[in-house]
C-alpha cells in the first residue's frame, strides 16, 4: 500500500508537469494556497496575581487544522500576503499538577509581506515573510472545575515571521511547505473554584510554531 501511493503521488506530479517548465512568477501574479497547518504552541509558567502569587508551570498540546492562503505579487519579488485558518484547539495542561486545567480556542488573521529571493529566474521559489496577526479567541472554558471556576482571554494582536518555498510543477500548479512563527500573548484572566474575582495570569503566552503542507494554484 506504501508503495502503491507513493508511485500515485509520483505520478500525478509528473503528469501535472507534462505541460512543460513553470516560468518563475511575475508582478501581477495571484496564487492560492491550501491544505494542513499544524499549530505548536509554546510551554511555559505563568504567574496568577492572587495574594499569595501562584506560579503555574503548563504544556499546551498541538492541534492541525484546515488553512489557507493568498498572495498577490507586486513585482518579481514582493507579494502582499493574506492567511487564515480554521479556528486552533489547545489543551492547556497544568505540570505542577500534571491534570489538564483549561482550554481555548483562536483564529488567526495573518497580514504581511513575502520577498522571494529567486523571482523571475526558477520555477522554485523559496521566500521569507514578515507580517502582523489578529487573533480572535473563542469558547475559553475549565477543564478542572475543582481548581478554576472560569477562564476568560482578550483578542490580540501580534508579529510574525517565517519561511518557505512555492515548487511550481507547471504553470498553474504548486506545491508549498511553509513554518512561521507567531508572537502571541492574550490578556488570560482566571476564576478559581471558590471565588467570583478573576485574576489575570501575567505572562501567559500562545507564542506558537505553524507548519503547513499545502497545493496551491497562480493565476
Amino acid at each position: 500500500m506504501k508503495r502503491f501511493s507513493s508511485a500515485a503521488i509520483l505520478s500525478i506530479v509528473v503528469a501535472l508537469g507534462i505541460a512543460g517548465p513553470a516560468a518563475a512568477y511575475k508582478g501581477g501574479d495571484s496564487i492560492i494556497r491550501f491544505g494542513a497547518s499544524y499549530m505548536s504552541p509554546t510551554d511555559d509558567t505563568y504567574t496568577l496575581k492572587t495574594s499569595p502569587e501562584i506560579k503555574v508551570k503548563y504544556k499546551q498540546k498541538e492541534n492541525t487544522q484546515f488553512g489557507f492562503d493568498f498572495t498577490h505579487m507586486l513585482n518579481d519579488n514582493f507579494g502582499l500576503e493574506i492567511a487564515l485558518n480554521t479556528q486552533f484547539k489547545h489543551t492547556v495542561k497544568d505540570k505542577n499538577t500534571s491534570k489538564d486545567a483549561f482550554e481555548y480556542k483562536h483564529m488567526p488573521l495573518i497580514l504581511g509581506g513575502q520577498w522571494f529571493p529567486m523571482g523571475g529566474k526558477n520555477p522554485f521559489q523559496p521566500y521569507l515573510s514578515l507580517g502582523m496577526h489578529y487573533d480572535w479567541f473563542d469558547s475559553a472554558k475549565s477543564k478542572n472545575t475543582s481548581v478554576i471556576k472560569k477562564v476568560s482571554f482578550d483578542d490580540c494582536w501580534g508579529w510574525n515571521a517565517g519561511a518557505g518555498f512555492d515548487w511550481l510543477v507547471n504553470d498553474s500548479f504548486l506545491i508549498n511547505a511553509s513554518v512561521r512563527y507567531l508572537s502571541l500573548e492574550p490578556d488570560v484572566k482566571i476564576t478559581r473554584a471558590g471565588s467570583n474575582s478573576a485574576y489575570k495570569a501575567k505572562d501567559f503566552k500562545v507564542n506558537p510554531w505553524l507548519w503547513a503542507l499545502n497545493v496551491g494554484f497562480r493565476f
